[in-house]
């Protein structure tokens, strides 16, 4: 997803952001992702 998509799905709850802040959150819901995937395949182990 691109930050200028994340701004506008924000948008639509009248959630207004910048890009560098939309860039900000992609990357940290990228690193949660990617935590939660780790923890589900070492649980299922």
């Amino acid at each position: 997803m691109t930050p200028e998509r994340a701004i506008e799905i924000l948008a639509n709850d009248k959630i207004r952001v910048t890009y560098e802040q939309a860039e900000q959150i992609l990357d940290f819901m990228s690193k949660l992702a990617h935590k939660a995937i780790e923890v589900y395949v070492k649980d299922d182990v």
